[in-house]
């Protein structure tokens, strides 16, 4: 039986927060607030330590991987 090649999504293109979610008048920079406005999250505080370190190394552009 021929097994099936694994799907790969394409690569994450680069966005400012002006991208409108269809349907509605809401930014992707209006979510970023909602969902990461506050550091003292544990989530958030890893996701801020690890762009810190990306800028520190001089990474350009950085795409989180989950």
């Amino acid at each position: 039986m021929d097994e099936e090649p694994w799907i790969v999504p394409p690569g994450a293109k680069d966005i400012d927060g002006s991208d409108r979610f269809i349907g509605t008048d809401a930014t992707v920079a209006d979510f970023w607030k909602f969902a990461l406005s506050d550091l003292r999250m544990n989530n958030a505080r890893g996701y801020l330590a690890e762009f810190l370190v990306a800028k520190a190394l001089g990474l350009q552009s950085v795409h989180r991987i989950e």
